[in-house]
Order: C-alpha cells, then structure tokens, then sequence
C-alpha cells in the first residue's frame, strides 16, 4: 500500500486539529476509554437498532438516566 505524502500527512493532520478546535469550541469534550470487547459488540448492535452514531447512543443513555428513565444503583456497576 502506498503510504501518503509528508505534504498529504499535514493536511490530514490540520484538518483533525481544526475539526477538534471547531467540536471545543461548539462546547463538546473528548472521551476515549477501554472497554471489553463484548461491551463494543453489543454498543455496535444497539447503533444499528437505533440507526444512531456511538455518540448518539451515549448521549440518549446519559440523557435517560439524568432524566430517571433509568435506574441508577449505587455501587451496582
């Protein structure tokens, strides 16, 4: 596979650097985290149910519980 240009790496790199500033300034923050492969298996499933982004489906979990549409545990998790 032909690897891209110094010239193509850079503009690859400005465009994700002003895609993060654009998404910082618009009030949203980064999230990356770990999680067991069978957690991704069924976040994949439940997007494709939904026809949602990863995003979107963290957001609606969030959502839910603030809103106590769903039970939250202390100590379950």
């Amino acid at each position: 596979m032909k690897r891209p240009s110094k010239e193509r790496a850079r503009q690859v790199a400005d465009a994700q650097v002003a895609y993060r500033r654009k998404m910082r300034s618009e009030g949203y923050q980064r999230l990356q985290e770990w999680v067991p492969e069978g957690t991704m298996v069924c976040l994949k499933e439940i997007c494709e149910i939904l026809g949602a982004s990863r995003r979107e489906v963290l957001e609606r979990l969030v959502s839910e519980a603030r809103d106590g549409r769903i039970e939250l545990v202390k100590g379950s998790i």
